[in-house]
């Protein structure tokens, strides 16, 4: 009851009433932590009830934004690898707040991709190897190979190397982009070194004459790459040094023309 008075001792009284709400809006699912994959769109929803109107507030506005009236929460940057703590609270009209702390936790468990697959490759003895890895990622990228003896790699932008002469054979070379988070794309390729020119003559053999009853000598000479072997098609009225090419004859040579592939 309330009551006026005067200063002449007149009353006046009347019965009223007040209702207190002291009450904070209770969580309809409770928040809870929240995994959330790297570069992936984050939207969790708050959900309470409440006897008045509910507004619904986060404590980190730099990485998060809320609608306040919906509670639908969404990143407002790209989040980073981590814990993210964050304190959602619903409040109403009286100011009667519930307030819970969760952790958004952002993981990276996706390994690069190869923007182009890696494919064996094919490449001739003494020539120089060159091959470029290429991967995305929405991390930092860095490359790796399995053989640094035969070959070297720029581990940044992926460019693969010859660090000798590859001997012809096939050599097995696994190929790696990988991100911080330790997740590796891993691939196997071959590098096949092929020898497919011939050796080429120093000078170039030209057809002989020689006295009768004299020796017959006559010097083949040759690079390659390889080791080179001489050879001639007579070796019953010719003998070849097939180290070094030096020609000789075998038999006493008549008079005659004789044909020698060499």
């Amino acid at each position: 009851i309330l009551y006026a008075n005067d200063s002449v001792g007149n009353t006046n009284s009347s019965n009223v009433s007040f209702t207190i709400d002291a009450t904070a809006p209770s969580w309809t699912q409770f928040p809870v932590n929240q995994t959330v994959e790297f570069g992936i769109p984050f939207i969790y929803d708050l959900n309470a009830t409440d006897l008045q109107t509910i507004t619904f507030s986060i404590s980190d506005t730099t990485n998060f934004s809320i609608y306040s009236t919906s509670g639908v929460i969404r990143i407002a940057t790209l989040l980073q690898i981590g814990d993210h703590p964050l304190t959602v609270s619903a409040t109403d009209t009286f100011g009667n707040i519930n307030s819970t702390l969760i952790f958004v936790r952002v993981r990276d468990t996706i390994a690069p991709s190869w923007s182009q697959f890696p494919v064996n490759q094919t490449i001739e003895f003494g020539i120089p190897f060159v091959y470029d890895l290429n991967a995305t990622d929405l991390q930092t990228i860095t490359f790796g190979i399995s053989d640094t003896t035969n070959f070297s790699i720029n581990s940044s932008s992926g460019l693969i190397r010859n660090a000798t002469l590859l001997q012809v054979r096939n050599h097995q070379l696994t190929v790696n982009a990988s991100d911080p988070s330790g997740n590796i794309n891993s691939t196997l390729i071959f590098v096949r070194v092929v020898d497919t020119i011939t050796p080429s003559w120093s000078q170039f053999p030209v057809n002989q004459t020689v006295e009768l009853g004299s020796a017959f000598v006559y010097d083949l000479n040759a690079t390659d790459l390889q080791t080179v072997t001489f050879s001639i098609s007579d070796t019953t009225n010719f003998s070849i040094n097939s180290s070094s090419g030096l020609i000789r004859n075998a038999t006493s040579l008549q008079i005659n023309d004789y044909p020698l592939r060499v």
